[in-house]
């Protein structure tokens, strides 16, 4: 008799990637079967025993086994059922125990694997790469071999200790590709993808990426493709994928402690003020960013409704440098785009009615909150925003407010005993002018 032990349906893919993968028994036996559950998907199951086979060829790591499939049928794939703990859940055993040392030990085996790829070579973009991963500004020197495998990450690594030492097996493999991808950034998304290592230090996550080569400043870049990879699994254009179901639920998923800079996911949210129920604000737009920098143009339907807007940048206190809110009629801002580009600015400069900054300093305002404006409407079809955040979600801001208006406060301390002073200078100065310039000695 056959019985399921576990199952896992993968449809928060786009079609052609949307699998079951089960773990079976049957006759004592276990198993581990992948079946598509599309068409579409057949040809991403044929390709998994294809991907063992080439994968065997591809690493020369000597204690690494990759777990062999077996096509059953056009539908379904099978692998071996092996017994033992994963090398991910290893590194969270020590992260959590602050056997930092041993964390060490697991990220290096990590890169000593991807660097035993035979055929390494120095990294050159291909179309194939561009498609999947769009234009990089990667750094110079990078090495990739022709075959890439984008499952190398800790999970997919099972450890089996044996009376000769400890094996190692790979024991999934979907996304392989037949072309190069720098084996720096397949490092860095295996780390990327370890929740549990992003509540490390941020001296100490530095260090691991430091153990393939990969600088703090590439992380973004990297964290960028790793970004336009589930794009295309999910794909750009399902509705009902949990990459377009997170937005709609005001849910942003991003890694504590180093992404808290402004290279990570911010909701930016544009609502309406109706003239007739002002105090319940209509939500028009709402967009996820992952970059600190915001330049779009949001079309406003049926903008005789509203009095106002309210323009919400951020979701937590920040620091952003204002480059301009302006308003103008749609077929304005189509042209603008198409002279311009996608972001363009456009449109005349609109009337801010308020802001909740507590520190503002020409086009640069420190928020203690969440930011707000009040923007007047002026019977715009369209507003135009230009921003950067510059430190979001970050002690510091609170800090450097705290310090700027301490800083106002001392000033007009000081200028209350500076103004009597100057005041007595200039009547002795008018006096000494009436006395004929004579100074009694």
């Amino acid at each position: 008799m056959k019985k399921v032990l576990y199952a896992k349906l993968s449809r928060e893919r786009r079609l052609p990637f949307q699998i079951a993968t089960r773990i079976l028994e049957e006759d004592g036996q276990r198993r581990v079967e992948k079946q598509a559950l599309t068409p579409e998907a057949e040809d991403h199951i044929g390709r998994l025993a294809e991907n063992g086979k080439k994968l065997e060829q591809l690493y020369r790591y000597p204690s690494l086994h990759v777990c062999p499939c077996r096509r059953m049928d056009q539908r379904r794939a099978a692998f071996p059922f092996l017994e033992g703990k994963s090398l991910e859940s290893l590194l969270t055993e020590h992260v959590e125990r602050g056997e930092f040392e041993r964390v060490k030990e697991d990220v290096r085996l990590l890169w000593e694997i991807l660097e035993s790829a035979s055929g390494l070579r120095p990294f050159r973009s291909t179309p194939e790469f561009e498609e999947l991963f769009g234009t990089v500004a990667l750094p110079e020197g990078l090495t990739a071999a022709p075959l890439s495998n984008l499952d190398m990450i800790f999970a997919n690594l099972l450890v089996e200790e044996t009376k000769d030492g400890t094996d190692y097996h790979l024991v999934d493999y979907e996304w392989v590709f037949d072309f190069m991808v720098p084996i720096s950034f397949l490092f860095a998304r295996s780390l990327i993808l370890h929740g549990m290592l992003q509540t490390l230090p941020r001296e100490q996550l530095e260090e691991l990426y430091a153990i393939g080569g990969v600088k703090p400043e590439e992380i973004p870049v990297y964290y960028g493709m790793e970004v336009s990879f589930q794009r295309y699994v999910a794909g750009r254009d399902e509705l009902y994928v949990l990459s377009k179901l997170y937005p709609r639920m005001r849910r942003c998923c991003f890694f504590l402690d180093y992404w808290n800079t402004e290279h990570v996911y911010y909701g930016v949210t544009l609502l309406g003020v109706p003239k007739e129920r002002p105090e319940e604000p209509e939500e028009l737009h709402f967009s996820l960013h992952f970059q600190g920098e915001v330049k779009e143009t949001v079309a406003i339907p049926d903008t005789k409704r509203y009095r106002e807007f309210i323009l919400r940048p951020a979701d937590t206190e920040c620091i952003l440098k204002l480059y301009g809110i302006r308003g103008g009629e749609a077929d304005g801002a189509r042209e603008a785009e198409e002279k311009s580009g996608a972001g363009a600015v456009y449109g005349e400069e609109a009337e801010l009615l308020s802001h909740n900054a507590q520190v503002h300093y020409e086009d640069i305002y420190h928020f203690r909150e969440n930011p707000e404006f009040r923007i007047k409407n002026k019977g715009y079809d369209c507003l135009s925003i230009g921003y950067i955040i510059y430190h979001r979600n970050d002690y510091l801001v609170k800090e450097g407010i705290e310090l700027r208006l301490q800083n106002e406060h001392l000033q007009k301390r000081l200028n209350l005993f500076i103004w009597p002073y100057k005041a007595v200078r200039r009547a002795a100065g008018r006096l000494r002018k009436k006395a004929g310039g004579k100074r009694e000695v």
